[in-house]
């Protein structure tokens, strides 16, 4: 299993395959008080799908900073998972929707390269935060258990706070309880996530 020297873990390694059961961490065990992951996590080429992407269980706190490629979701179950100042750009994979469970955090540090390409939240259940969440410039916002209730203005359960690049959210592709919604986009307003009415070009002549 590689290593732990210096709070680091998995690493020496040829390679880390994430493959259909996906690869789960806990700190839970671990004797330091934090530990980071550079070792990168990436799909197995074997798979014909989607990987089962990454979990993160356990209080302490663990930092991604490997080109990681699974395509799995990336899942905070407890704690804190950062993407630390320097982490590479492929940190979070683009194909890879995030989910913050209750009381967990997934911190993304102001300056960072890294960027959220996809988030899925399910509503009736409340989700963790999203510290500097910093969305990519295209991506995909999964949201579940809505209903026939009306989706414009459906405050999504999900604290955001210091968010980089906020607007790019509104270029997201928005799944809602499986089926692409092409009325609807999702927008950060006061410290969460709404959807609204995706609207049409607006010029503004000087």
């Amino acid at each position: 299993m590689g290593t732990t020297a210096a709070n680091q873990t998995l690493q020496g390694l040829t390679e880390v395959l994430v493959s259909t059961n996906g690869a789960v961490v806990t700190t839970a065990e671990l004797a330091g008080e934090s530990y980071t992951i550079a070792q990168p996590l990436l799909h197995d080429p074997d798979l014909e799908g989607t990987d089962g992407g990454f979990v993160k269980k356990g209080a302490k706190p663990l930092a991604l900073t490997g080109a990681n490629t699974y395509t799995g979701d990336t899942v905070v179950e407890a704690g804190t998972l950062s993407i630390p100042i320097g982490a590479d750009a492929s940190t979070l994979p683009a194909n890879s929707a995030v989910v913050v469970a209750e009381g967990a955090t997934l911190s993304m540090a102001a300056g960072t390269a890294a960027r959220a390409g996809g988030l899925r939240v399910e509503m009736g259940t409340q989700s963790g935060t999203l510290a500097g969440f910093a969305p990519a410039a295209s991506g995909t916002l999964y949201v579940d258990g809505v209903g026939e209730t009306t989706r414009k203005g459906l405050v999504l359960p999900v604290t955001v706070t210091d968010a980089q690049h906020p607007n790019q959210l509104a270029r997201w592709a928005v799944y809602v309880d499986g089926e692409q919604d092409e009325k609807v986009c999702g927008r950060v307003c006061d410290n969460t996530i709404v959807l609204d009415s995706r609207g049409g070009l607006v010029f503004t002549i000087r």
